[in-house]
């Protein structure tokens, strides 16, 4: 059996519990009551159970708090001693059916890192640590919305409490980071834009090839069970009716993170290219610019594609080019798509993809937190769009900025995650909305 801490002073987690609260939406922690009472005398404290924890859990309950709260500025979770302070918290304030739920969620990390990266989650890198728990922590997170009182609390929801209850009540969280709770909002913290938000499309403007901007023929893009999802049960006939649905605002240098899956048959007469095929369009023209004939926006495409369970390579996460040129290796591409390196996902599964846009200069595309094609220097020309006005093209102008759109290529697909962490704005450290990560300055944002 391992020596695990004693829980910190009732004071100073009483203080912690408010903050953390605070920080997860002022709802009320798992075992709180329990929390509380743990630092009162013996005979008021909830009965224990045998310190079941081993030395290699405590080391895996590290490295998960150390990829909540890493070193920044301060020390990281690890340092802290988060994971034996999150086993006694477990062990002294969790009842049986949450500390078995704590448990399974432990495993079920485990499972999910092995289906995603190939092996357990003590032997990924911390990109792809970082990659598997940013994607559970928006599952607990619109599975925590949505949840009812009489439903067990996730569990990625229980480690994400006690990692930063633990971080906060110990000496180097309480006497260096505390402060930092204070000020939501502070110099490193991420803002990340949910642009898809579980719920509604009310954000974003749809434009279908042969209709109008702003129809939704045949209720192509909808919200079922939380999840954006592009079907085609309402079509007799595909009919080359290519859709995007846009979001509604412009950016230039960003992050994109997607999170999609490929499901069911392809819609009737679509055509075979298109077969467990989509994507993301960046840097979009304006989709009130588009005729009704427009085939594709003049942009440029993160491209999905899925396996076709046939054994055959078939990457994700290309880069293709309507109406667009990019500059690869150091040429003029000079074609229409550029594979990426990834490798191939058949069936069902969910694919993580997130793209680094830094206006017309370099643009990475990531799938599962790891680079799979890299370029820049976007312009306007090529060809592979019809359709369109020619004003709308002007051959070898910069693209630099423009709107996100995701596709309707006649395979029905689902998004369960769209999200967006802006790199353009105040860039001035006196200002309230400062962020260090910022890289592309806008003076007109500043807050003071």
């Amino acid at each position: 059996m391992t020596s695990l801490p004693e829980l910190p002073d009732l004071m100073t987690r009483r203080e912690a519990i408010v903050r953390v609260s605070a920080l997860l939406g002022g709802v009320a922690l798992v075992g709180q009551d329990a929390l509380l009472a743990a630092g009162a005398p013996q005979t008021e404290r909830p009965s224990r159970i045998g310190r079941t924890f081993t030395q290699d859990e405590i080391a895996y309950l590290d490295e998960i708090a150390d990829t909540i709260l890493p070193e920044t500025s301060t020390p990281g979770a690890k340092a802290a001693g988060v994971g034996a302070l999150m086993a006694v918290m477990v062990e002294d304030t969790y009842d049986a059916g949450e500390q078995a739920a704590f448990r399974a969620g432990m495993r079920t990390i485990d499972e999910e890192s092995l289906a995603v990266h190939g092996r357990g989650f003590m032997a990924c890198t911390p990109a792809e640590r970082l990659t598997l728990l940013e994607r559970l922590d928006a599952e607990q997170y619109d599975y925590m919305n949505a949840h009812r009182e009489s439903e067990p609390v996730h569990y990625f929801r229980m480690m994400k409490e006690l990692a930063l209850l633990g971080y906060f009540t110990s000496e180097i969280g309480y006497k260096q980071a505390m402060r930092y709770i204070e000020t939501p909002g502070a110099a490193d913290e991420e803002d990340w834009i949910r642009l898809f938000n579980g719920h509604d499309l009310d954000d974003w403007i749809v434009k279908i090839r042969r209709h109008p901007v702003g129809e939704n023929y045949a209720n192509t893009f909808r919200v079922e069970d939380g999840l954006l999802t592009v079907a085609y049960d309402g079509y007799a006939d595909f009919d080359e009716q290519f859709g995007h649905i846009f979001y509604r605002e412009p950016f230039s240098h960003y992050r994109l993170r997607i999170e999609y899956r490929f499901i069911g048959d392809q819609a009737p007469n679509a055509p075979d290219w298109a077969i467990r095929n989509s994507g993301a369009m960046i840097h979009s023209q304006d989709p009130a610019t588009m005729p009704p004939m427009q085939d594709f926006p003049i942009s440029v495409e993160v491209q999905f594609l899925g396996g076709l369970s046939d054994g055959n390579e078939r990457p994700t996460g290309n880069m293709c080019s309507p109406g667009t040129d990019v500059v690869y290796r150091g040429e003029l591409a000079g074609t229409h798509c550029i594979d990426a390196s990834s490798p191939t996902f058949d069936g069902d599964q969910w694919v993580l993809s997130e793209t680094l846009v830094l206006g017309d200069e370099r643009i990475v595309h990531y799938v599962n937190g790891a680079p799979v094609i890299e370029y820049g220097g976007t312009t306007i020309g090529g060809g592979v769009v019809s359709g369109h006005l020619p004003e709308m093209k002007p051959d070898g102008a910069p693209l630099s900025a423009g709107y996100i759109a995701l596709q309707s290529e006649g395979h029905p697909i689902q998004f369960r995650r769209v999200q967006l962490l802006n790199l353009e704005g105040c860039m001035d450290p006196a200002a309230r909305n400062y962020k260090r990560y910022f890289v592309e300055s806008d003076p007109s944002s500043c807050e003071y």
